[in-house]
């Protein structure tokens, strides 16, 4: 994948960030004279925002005394602005060296490379997440207790913790997973998972009053997709703890059985069309998605995709000029087919940080493109591709307004790009063909020529 973006301030090209092994000889400067190594690193995301900052998650695979390999989570950034890189790094540095609990990784919590212009910082260190550090320790009281509450038991009948973390966005959220295991009686005991997502201010305190009023307007009966409510809200900590939702994950759910398959993508659909329709007194304030706002998906792609920019200017003019729907109603903001579960006929929502009153419509654009990118692959799997797009629109517009009908082919083809730009962003295999194929997708979505 060519990357076409320079760093302004040292004149390192981007593609040297996303190169794996060069960045694997950087990091193992780091641990010389100690007896970890580096045996491997691997490039997760990015994100870009040109004339300020280049962000680059890595995943660094080390090799500790005794042949012991673990995984390291370390991001990089560099600053366009000419000293303002190495002056943060001084500045985290003083921050870290101030930190109460003890620094026990191979790697420090922050440092800075010289040759590549890189400040580092290593997981779970982050100065706007001060709870995390805490919560990937797994053993937090503050933590631990809502969950063996919301189990029926308590911390003398604790028999084990295992915390994985899932996802981690550098300064902007992580989110850990809980395997709970407790006893009940003699001999008996139970496991249980949780999901610990921590927060840098008070947004996990606007997410737990909107999953409470969205769980308060899914109730069970009513066909609708249903929320569940959070277990608890930790505020020293930023931290929202919540219960794994019933059920599978679509993306896990049968791709072998036709009829299994059409029979889950209906029963979704169907409860999505409710869900946009219900009426929840949603909390102010928060983060809400920007449907309308296709500007940083364009941008990632042409930065990827330059043979395509004649093709993505002839799809934003023509999303632009069809404005914006002024009837709201829910929408989960975010949707992917690992955010819905489908339990014994019940669809539940998961990850609703994003939701909030818009376009329902754009909820069933965003699965159909991540359904379409997600069997777009493999050649076997373009009839289910085909089927799963078909099929959750028909069904969703039976029982949807006439109105929304009107705005999915522009809502469609913002989705595409907005499926093709994550593609591109986490630096997926194949991803250049993978995005160029959304990209075609939406042009023929809209109808329109280069």
């Amino acid at each position: 994948m060519e990357h076409t973006i320079i760093d302004a301030e040292r004149g390192t090209p981007l593609s040297t960030a996303m190169d794996a092994t060069g960045m694997a000889a950087i990091f193992a400067r780091q641990l010389a004279g100690t007896d970890v190594t580096v045996v491997g690193c691997t490039v997760a995301r990015y994100r870009h925002r040109p004339g300020q900052r280049c962000v680059v998650q890595y995943g660094v695979r080390i090799r500790e005394r005794g042949g012991v390999e673990r995984l390291e989570r370390i991001t990089g950034q560099w600053h366009h602005a000419p000293g303002y890189t190495e002056g943060l790094h001084r500045r985290l540095a003083h921050r870290a060296a101030r930190a109460v609990a003890a620094w026990t990784r191979p790697f420090a919590p922050t440092f800075f490379d010289e040759a590549s212009g890189m400040l580092a910082t290593t997981f779970p260190w982050d100065r706007r997440l001060p709870g995390l550090p805490a919560v990937a320790g797994g053993q937090c009281p503050a933590v631990l207790t809502p969950m063996l509450t919301w189990m029926g038991t308590s911390r003398e009948r604790l028999e084990h913790v295992a915390v994985e973390p899932i996802r981690y966005r550098e300064q902007l959220n992580a989110v850990c997973r809980y395997t709970v295991r407790a006893r009940f009686a003699a001999g008996a005991w139970h496991a249980s998972t949780f999901y610990a997502k921590v927060y840098p201010a008070d947004e996990g305190a606007h997410a737990a009053a909107l999953l409470s009023a969205l769980a308060a307007a899914t109730p069970p009966g009513t066909g609708t997709a249903r929320v569940q409510p959070p277990v608890a809200y930790v505020e020293p900590l930023r931290t929202l703890v919540l219960a794994a939702a019933p059920g599978t994950p679509l993306d896990h759910r049968s791709r072998h059985d036709r009829n299994a398959v059409a029979a889950d993508l209906s029963r979704v659909a169907t409860a999505l069309a409710r869900f946009g329709a219900r009426d929840a007194n949603l909390p102010v304030g928060g983060r809400a998605a920007a449907a309308a706002d296709g500007h940083r998906a364009m941008r990632a792609l042409a930065a990827v995709l330059p043979e395509y920019g004649g093709v993505l200017s002839s799809l934003e003019s023509w999303m632009t000029a069809r404005g914006e729907s002024s009837g709201l109603g829910l929408t989960h903001g975010d949707l992917k087919l690992e955010h819905v579960f489908v339990d014994r006929g019940e669809v539940w929502l998961i990850d609703m940080d994003s939701a909030h009153r818009g376009e329902p419509a754009w909820d069933l654009a965003l699965l159909q493109a991540r359904w379409w990118a997600a069997h777009d692959t493999a050649e076997v799997d373009i009839p289910l591709r085909d089927l799963g797009t078909e099929l959750l629109a028909r069904t969703y517009l039976a029982g949807a307004p006439a109105a929304w009908a009107t705005r999915l082919p522009q809502l469609c083809a913002r989705a595409l790009l907005d499926v093709a730009a994550g593609i591109v962003k986490r630096c997926e295999p194949e991803a250049a063909a993978r995005a160029g194929r959304l990209v075609h997708q939406a042009q023929a979505v809209a109808g329109v020529r280069r």
